[in-house]
């Protein structure tokens, strides 16, 4: 079990500023016209590091030549659960589709399919290595 001693924590603890939020409510409409035209904006993602990389790849205008960075300054816009089923033993083949996925982390495509919540893949205990993990690898995307 995690235990955090605070004496140690305070010194090297995160500060995070958030926004004052505004008084009112809002209704789908307003918020709608508030955000009119930005439905087709486009922004840049950025890789995080995998594999043993330590920098993030940032795309140029040249998709050959990126940048790259030890840090990333930004805001986290939106996120959600993924999931993919890999046939046993292709976890990690980049030719390798997997049997199973669900890009918005509710509803599975292929075999077995169906809802992600409900799925005896998605439940621990379900790995292929006899473990307590899941059969069913989950991301955020």
């Amino acid at each position: 079990m995690y235990e955090q001693n605070n004496a140690l924590t305070t010194q090297n603890e995160n500060v995070f500023l958030l926004p004052t939020m505004l008084e009112g409510d809002f209704s789908k409409e307003e918020i709608a016209e508030d955000v009119e035209g930005m439905e087709s904006m486009s922004f840049q993602r950025v890789k995080i590091p995998a594999g043993g990389a330590i920098q993030y790849e940032i795309p140029t205008e040249d998709p050959d030549n990126p940048d790259y960075s030890k840090t990333l300054e930004g805001v986290i816009l939106y996120n959600h659960s993924a999931y993919n089923l890999w046939p046993e033993g292709n976890e990690y083949d980049e030719d390798t589709k997997p049997l199973c996925s669900s890009v918005d982390g509710k509803m599975g495509i292929g075999e077995p399919g169906g809802a992600c919540d409900t799925c005896p893949m998605n439940a621990y205990g379900s790995a292929t290595d006899g473990g307590r993990g899941k059969a069913c690898s989950a991301t955020r995307s």
